[in-house]
């Protein structure tokens, strides 16, 4: 099986959205695993996402 992972990123600032700026917090994930999904389940939550792409 193969897989493939691509990385994107801007090399300049962009004032286009003030409020989903990226600068000084990051890149917004498309998939976030947050308080709702256990420690004990994540990894069923990722194995779930990559393998319904």
């Amino acid at each position: 099986m193969k897989i493939i992972i691509k990385l994107g990123y801007s090399l300049s600032k962009s004032f286009r959205i003030p409020d989903m700026a990226i600068d000084g917090k990051g890149i917004q994930p498309d998939y976030f695993i947050d308080q709702t999904i256990p420690d004990h389940q994540w990894i069923d939550y990722v194995n779930e996402v990559l393998n319904t792409k």
